[in-house]
């Protein structure tokens, strides 16, 4: 059961720590500890500034009856938490889904959410291997350069599907859908570009061959 959909444990109960039979959602009342920011920076290979990308990272650490963990959160939420603070902990399977500070609110994906995106997207990879060695079996059709785009179309496919299953933001399945859309136009126009440019290359290659001399035979 998706832990969206799933009831909030009884008062007393202990379940939401992974060992229940029956999921449900634990809310533990915890206190923030700490807070921390770092920063990731890549570069594009240019010696100045303008050529560093950095992004911000903000944690903060929550502790409850059970356990303690690093979080991390949002700007707008890391600005209003401070040490000492009442936060709400939601645990479903072991897991923090998530937490609650002065009214601000930020929820975590479970590790079971992303293993199924994966499982989905590499299930339909495999379909598509199934129908090429089914259409083509050549080698290099497999291989060729629009094939690249559909990587990005299982991607997609398995955040729908990983919605579908889990639920999501609305802003979330939008992003999925306009992702998934994008890669298969972007799939079937560079096979309409490839195709064309065989189409130019077999046409050029035949006005430009030469046509052979024909051999006269000698007569006595």
């Amino acid at each position: 059961m998706a832990y969206r959909d799933a009831p909030v444990c009884d008062v007393g109960d202990r379940g939401g720590n992974g060992n229940d039979s029956v999921a449900c959602v634990r809310l533990e009342t915890g206190m923030v500890l700490d807070r921390w920011t770092s920063w990731e920076c890549t570069s594009n290979g240019t010696s100045h500034d303008g050529g560093r990308t950095c992004t911000t990272y903000h944690e903060i650490k929550i502790e409850w009856p059970d356990g303690a963990d690093w979080l991390r959160v949002p700007s707008h939420m890391y600005d209003q938490a401070k040490k000492g603070d009442r936060a709400e902990v939601r645990l479903w399977r072991g897991e923090v889904v998530g937490v609650e500070v002065r009214g601000r609110d930020h929820s975590y994906p479970p590790s079971s959410q992303t293993s199924v995106l994966v499982g989905i997207a590499l299930s339909f990879l495999g379909l598509l291997v199934g129908v090429w060695g089914a259409v083509s079996g050549r080698l290099s059709d497999l291989f060729a350069f629009p094939n690249w785009g559909w990587p990005m179309v299982a991607f997609g496919v398995g955040g729908i599907g990983s919605l579908a299953l889990f639920g999501g933001h609305p802003v979330a399945w939008g992003i999925a859908i306009l992702w998934t859309g994008f890669m298969v136009y972007w799939v079937v126009g560079a096979w309409e570009v490839t195709g064309r440019s065989g189409r130019l290359a077999r046409r050029t290659s035949s006005l430009l061959r030469l046509p052979r001399r024909r051999r006269r035979r000698r007569t006595c």
